[in-house]
C-alpha cells in the first residue's frame, strides 16, 4: 500500500473457548523510521479501517504494529503522533500498538 509493505490478519486468543472468543484483527506495516509515522498514521488507519468488519463486542480488540528499517529511532515522536490519532484508534478498536526497530547483529527491540 503506498508503496509500503504491510499484512492484514485476524486472530482468536487461543486460551479462551472459540464459542467465548472474539475475532481480533492487526496490521503490521513496515515503515522507513519512526520519523515517518506521524506523517503516515492517516492513511495507515483508514488502510486499517477499510477492511474492518462491524463487531458485536464491546472494548478494543484489534492491534497495530510497526517496524521501523531505520535502526534510528524516537520513541517520543510515535507516542506523538498516536495521541494525535488516539481518536481514530479508538473508534477501530485499536487494544495494542507495538514498534519494532531492528538491532544490527542482535534481537529487535520491541515497545
Amino acid at each position: 500500500v503506498d508503496g509500503k509493505m504491510q499484512c492484514k490478519w485476524s486472530f482468536r486468543f487461543a486460551d479462551i473457548p472459540e464459542s467465548q472468543s472474539v475475532v481480533r484483527h492487526g496490521l503490521l506495516r513496515v515503515v522507513d523510521s519512526t520519523d515517518s509515522v506521524g506523517g503516515d498514521l492517516n492513511g495507515i488507519l483508514s488502510s486499517f479501517g477499510s477492511d474492518l468488519p462491524k463487531v458485536d463486542y464491546d472494548g478494543p480488540a484489534n492491534v497495530l504494529h510497526f517496524v521501523a528499517t531505520d535502526g534510528d529511532y524516537s520513541i517520543e515522536k510515535v507516542e506523538a503522533a498516536l495521541e494525535d490519532q488516539q481518536k481514530e484508534l479508538n473508534m477501530l478498536g485499536v487494544r495494542t500498538v507495538n514498534l519494532c526497530v531492528p538491532v544490527e547483529k542482535k534481537d529487535p527491540l520491541y515497545y
